[in-house]
């Protein structure tokens, strides 16, 4: 879980009302509980397989393991210039997981060229 997950499940699991209790739910809610036993179901199987049988050098996407490193770094160079250029106020609004959190959730498209 993230951290703006856990607080939002805590809100809506205590502000809605049988919010897993699909018979007392009004007719079409938009509530219910399959997604989080879900949630935790991947978390267990994540935890059980082990990041290091996909992501090492053994796994099938070792390559991406460089961009844990990138996302890590990215947001020191960012302070680091900002820093550097304390004039420039823009580099200050630069917000790398924002950007990284973006492009993770943009839907892919084909490129017919």
């Amino acid at each position: 879980m993230s951290l703006h997950e856990d607080p939002t499940k805590i809100h809506v699991f205590g502000s809605v009302k049988n919010i897993c209790d699909v018979d007392k739910l009004p007719k079409g809610s938009q509530w219910t509980c399959p997604f989080e036993h879900q949630r935790y179901m991947d978390n267990v199987i994540w935890g059980l397989a082990g990041p290091s049988r996909v992501f090492f050098p053994s796994g099938q996407y070792s390559k991406l393991f460089i961009f844990f490193f990138i996302g890590a770094l990215a947001p020191v160079l960012t302070w680091l210039l900002a820093r550097k250029y304390p004039n420039k106020q823009w580099i200050k609004l630069i917000n790398i997981p924002i950007i990284f959190g973006a492009t993770a959730s943009m839907p892919p498209a084909r490129s017919e060229v």
